[in-house]
Order: C-alpha cells, then structure tokens, then sequence
C-alpha cells in the first residue's frame, strides 16, 4: 500500500507534461474554411433584417465530380455563396434561388447552384 501512495503521485505527474499538438493544415486552410460561419444565412423561414446594405449578387456551387463524390446538396451550396460572400466583406447571406442542375456535364454528375444577396447588416 504505501508503494501505491509514493508511486501514484509519480505516475500521476508524468501525465500531467506539456504535450504540442501538430497539424499538417495551415491556420490559413483553417480560416478559409471557418469563414463562412462569419456569414448569416437569411431565406424565406429566416428572413433578414429590414436595415441592410446589399454588396453584391453572389453564387455558390456544389459538384459532384465522380461516382466516388458525394452528390451535390444544396447545403454546400449555400455554404460556398457565404464563402464568396464573406470575401467581399459581407456579414450575410440572403439565399434568392437554389437550382439542382439535372443534366451531368464533363466536371459535374450533379450540381447545384445558389444565387443571393450578399449584404452587409449593422450589428
């Protein structure tokens, strides 16, 4: 028992040490994927507020480029206008129409295409 009380302590400590955590992505990959959350998304069940100044008309795009791919979904869609619209300093997003384009094409299986509003609301 007393073997438990000295030892314990110890093994305890040797938890407890300074540990790094190492990534092979960049912090820039990081901010370039977060920025969209920056981004409000406004549509029909969301609406924006009635103050706002619009910046520019975006899209955003989602392909499936094989069979291996995932099938494009309006969601990501979405998420690549924000993406745009962020780039142009917008803080949100106001979803005007979604098209899923039914016809593949050499890059796409399926496609879908968000076109919106990118504006710029006081907070």
């Amino acid at each position: 028992m007393k073997k438990c009380i000295i030892f314990l302590p110890l093994y305890l400590a040797g938890c407890s040490g300074n540990y790094a955590f190492n990534s092979n992505i960049s912090k820039d990959s990081i901010k370039e994927y977060f920025k969209a959350a920056d981004v409000t998304l406004y549509d029909k069940a969301h609406p924006a507020p009635k103050s706002y100044q619009t910046i520019k008309i975006v899209n955003g795009e989602d392909c499936q480029q094989s069979s291996n791919n995932k099938i494009a979904t309006e969601a990501d869609a979405r998420t690549d206008a924000r993406r745009n619209a962020a780039d142009i300093g917008a803080n949100g997003f106001i979803v005007e129409h979604c098209v899923n384009l039914a016809t593949p094409t050499p890059e796409c299986l399926t496609q879908v295409v968000c076109t919106g509003k990118a504006i710029k609301v006081k907070q």
